[in-house]
């Protein structure tokens, strides 16, 4: 992976996920997504995923400038 980002509600779990996700490579992919935490991530390649594409779910962790607590 180039680039993984989770969010989380404590900055050690989404750091600490960040950093398996890139340690994992491709395997990050399947990885993030049981993991349940919404993430987004690049590859090598410039491929882009993650949950954080989906814009409900980004409504959900942002809305209007408030940031809200996601639901687990």
């Amino acid at each position: 992976m180039a680039a993984v980002s989770v969010v989380g509600d404590f900055c050690v779990v989404a750091g600490s996920a960040s950093t398996i996700g890139m340690l994992k490579d491709e395997e990050a992919k399947d990885w993030l997504a049981i993991l349940g935490l919404p993430h987004l991530w690049v590859n090598v390649s410039g491929e882009v995923g993650g949950s954080l594409l989906d814009t409900e779910q980004m409504t959900k962790i942002y809305n209007h400038g408030e940031v809200q607590r996601y639901p687990y």
